[in-house]
């Protein structure tokens, strides 16, 4: 298994905190050749090979093992109590731009709501309105054929009517 990441990603002996001490292999590819054989200026670190945790200067986390000697203090972002407070930061950053998200979201959805419930009070009133002008008309056409009187029409029209919508 070691010597199939050797051969892909070109670690080696010379960093022993990815593939283990005892390991005796250099890089198999050319880049990985000189990137272990030149030293690294003015980065941190130990060995010849400058990696990404030794310019931010972190270490502690399982992603990201501190190498063998090296200081754990140093790095771009140690001044600034390390990668974990920037981590706690945006994290706090994220965490608000969520809140504030759903809050404008909600009230979206309530205007959304209001919206919707007038619209559908507004349809109901007037299919109300419409079946009982149906009715009135059906009603009054058909006992004037029959001949009944107005009273017999309305007694009926009020007893078959539909109340206004009141929600």
């Amino acid at each position: 298994m070691a010597d199939y990441a050797n051969s892909i990603f070109g670690y080696g002996a010379q960093t022993p905190y990815l593939m283990g001490q005892d390991s005796g292999v250099g890089a198999q590819n050319a880049v990985g050749s000189y990137l272990q054989s030149q030293p690294a200026s003015g980065i941190s670190g130990t060995g010849s090979t400058a990696d990404l945790s030794s310019i931010l200067g972190y270490g502690n986390g399982p992603m990201f093992p501190a190498a063998p000697g090296q200081n754990q203090s140093s790095g771009l972002f140690s001044g600034m109590g390390g990668m974990d407070a920037l981590k706690l930061g945006l994290g706090g950053l994220q965490t608000i731009g969520s809140l504030w998200q759903a809050w404008e979201a909600n009230k979206l959805a309530k205007q959304q709501f209001s919206m919707q419930k007038n619209v559908a009070q507004t349809n109901l009133t007037n299919q109300i309105s419409s079946y009982n002008t149906a009715l009135e008309d059906k009603i009054n056409s058909r006992y004037v054929t029959e001949g009944k009187t107005g009273d017999q029409a309305a007694a009926y029209i009020a007893s078959h009517k539909l109340a206004d919508a009141k929600i």
